[in-house]
Formats: C-alpha cells, structure tokens, sequence
C-alpha cells in the first residue's frame, strides 16, 4: 500500500504540460489534456517526436512551402519552447 501511494505521489508531482500545433502559422490543435512529464526538456523531446511523426504525414501531399510547428505550454499557460519544420520543394531545371 505504501509503494502504490508512494508511486502515486511521485506522479503527481511531475508537471504537466500541453502541445499546441499548428499548421502554415494557424492554431490546428489547443492541448487541453496535457500529458505529465519529467521536465520542459523532456516535453520539448516530446514534441520533436510527435512533429517528427506529424511532419511523415503531412508532407504526403506535398506543397511548395509548408510550416509545422508545436508549441509547448506549462501548466501555468507560460511557453516553454516550439519545434518547427519548415518545408520546401521546388523545381529545378531548364524547364521550371
């Protein structure tokens, strides 16, 4: 019993944090779950994998320029940090 209060405890005490995307500059998604992590580096690693991830299946339908980027907030609604992919294609060539 002591062991399951105690892990218990251990959890909650992690901070919590939230992850906003957006796409080409425009809020896609408002975090409000959040996910309980370790600390802000841990949640910036979090979101470098999640926008790794969402980057494999947005660019699927590629565009000329794309921007892709999470925002990370802290339980206080205070940024923590931001990944961003930007995204170009273009032709090259005597014909483009």
């Amino acid at each position: 019993m002591w062991l399951a209060q105690t892990l218990s405890q251990e959890v909650r005490l992690m901070p919590r944090f939230y992850f906003d995307y957006f796409d080409r500059g425009i809020e896609a998604t408002h975090d409000t779950e959040g996910t309980d992590l370790k600390d802000a580096n841990a949640a910036l690693e979090e979101a470098s994998a999640a926008l790794g991830e969402m980057t494999k299946e947005v660019l699927r339908h590629a565009e000329p320029e794309r921007i892709l980027q999470i925002r990370v907030r802290d339980q206080d609604d205070q940024p923590v940090g931001v990944c961003s992919v930007l995204f170009t294609a273009n032709l090259v060539g005597p014909d483009n």
